[in-house]
C-alpha cells in the first residue's frame, strides 16, 4: 500500500467561508454575463468583487485551503470585466462611479472601483444655447392618422355617420339622408 498523501481536515469555519467563497465568485460571474442589463444593479458588480477579494484575502495565509484554483478563477472573471468595463461604467454612470468612491472610500489597490479613471467619459450635454442639439427640439416623422374604426352596427346610427376621405368619421345631418 503506497503512502498516501492527505489534505488537512478542513475545520467547519473554514470550509463554511470556503463555500461562501465559491457562491460569492458564481455572482461575480453571472452579473459579468449580464453588464449592460443590469439596470439599478450594476453597482453590485464592484461590491461583490469587493467581498471576492475580502475572502481570499482571509483565506490565503490558511494552510487548509488551496486557494489556487479560486485566484486563477477569480483572475479569468477580472478579466470580463476588464474588457466590458467602458460597458459598466457607462450603465452605473461615470459621476455615480465618483460617488461610489467618495462613499466606499476603498483602496487604490481595489482598482474595479478605479474604471471609469481608465475609460471614456460620456460627452457633456449641449448648451443651453445649443437647443437643437437637445432631444426634446429635433424634428419628429409625423404620426400616421389611425381611422377610428367602423360606423356603428346600429342601421338607424350608421345612418347618422358616414367616412371621410382618411378614414375619419364625420357626423352627417338628417338633412343629408
Amino acid at each position: 500500500m503506497k503512502d498516501e498523501k492527505k489534505e488537512p481536515e478542513i475545520d467547519p469555519a473554514t470550509k463554511e467561508a470556503w463555500n461562501y467563497l465559491m457562491e460569492v465568485i458564481a455572482d461575480y460571474e453571472s452579473f459579468l454575463a449580464n453588464i449592460g442589463d443590469l439596470g439599478f444593479s450594476a453597482p453590485q458588480v464592484l461590491y461583490y468583487r469587493d467581498e471576492v477579494q475580502e475572502f481570499l484575502d482571509e483565506l490565503t495565509d490558511n494552510p487548509q485551503i488551496n486557494y489556487k484554483g479560486a485566484w486563477q478563477k477569480v483572475n479569468e472573471l477580472d478579466q470580463i470585466l476588464r474588457k466590458k468595463a467602458q460597458d459598466l461604467v457607462d450603465e452605473i454612470g461615470h459621476q455615480n462611479f465618483l460617488q461610489y468612491q467618495v462613499i466606499n472610500d476603498p483602496p487604490k489597490s481595489h482598482w474595479w472601483w478605479w474604471l471609469n479613471r481608465v475609460t471614456s467619459a460620456p460627452p457633456p450635454p449641449p448648451k443651453v444655447w445649443e437647443f437643437w442639439k437637445y432631444e426634446a427640439f429635433k424634428s419628429k416623422p409625423p404620426e400616421e392618422k389611425k381611422p377610428q374604426g367602423p360606423p356603428p352596427k346600429n342601421p338607424e346610427i350608421a345612418a347618422l355617420f358616414q367616412t371621410d376621405e382618411d378614414g375619419s368619421i364625420i357626423r352627417v345631418s338628417e338633412d343629408d339622408l
